[in-house]
């Protein structure tokens, strides 16, 4: 009965009519939160690691370090920050079609892909800031116990961000369900 009720209230509610322009206003880049989000996110990144990349060589001693040091810096930042830009194309492009259930799986199958490349992105930038740093250290038993709890830290990190993807992804396929199920 209560159902009866909802339904009946439900189609006495005006639908909002809102016009071509008006949807494809909502529908643009800068209106899309998950977008801005993101981008912010990026470019808050890109302008630090920047400001990092002019300083290191003199403020971290990148002068004294060994070429492949400083490459490996250079090339885990890099990785990193292309890897913002990826996941910002990946919610860029997704658009919905006719079929929305597909799409969904479609996303989901892209967003397990990410979740992997994401992880794998992190662990390189955290390798390579370690090769950086630890390159050219005496190593005594505390800095030992200093670099042993560093590195459980960004074990800790790494397990939380796949946790992280893992639930955004199981919440897709939730929804995914929720469709077959209607």
């Amino acid at each position: 009965m209560e159902n009866d009720k909802l339904k009946s209230i439900w189609k006495t509610i005006p639908a909002q009519h809102r016009s071509d322009i008006e949807l494809r206003e909502m529908l643009k880049e800068q209106n899309h939160p998950i977008l801005n989000a993101i981008k912010k996110q990026a470019f808050v990144e890109l302008f630090a690691f920047t400001i990092f990349l002019f300083c290191y060589y003199t403020m971290f001693d990148g002068a004294k370090k060994p070429l492949l040091a400083n490459i490996s810096l250079v090339l885990a930042i890099s990785i990193n920050v292309f890897h913002h830009f990826k996941a910002y194309r990946l919610q860029q492009l997704f658009r919905s079609s006719e079929n929305v259930l597909e799409d969904l799986k479609l996303f989901a199958a892209k967003l397990k892909s990410h979740q992997l490349e994401t992880v794998i992105a992190k662990t390189i930038f955290i390798a390579g800031m370690c090769f950086f740093f630890t390159n050219g250290i005496e190593f005594t038993s505390k800095k030992w116990w200093t670099i042993g709890l560093i590195v459980i830290i960004f074990i800790i990190q790494l397990f939380l961000l796949n946790r992280i993807w893992m639930n955004r992804i199981r919440k897709i396929k939730t929804t995914i369900a929720e469709f077959e199920k209607a």
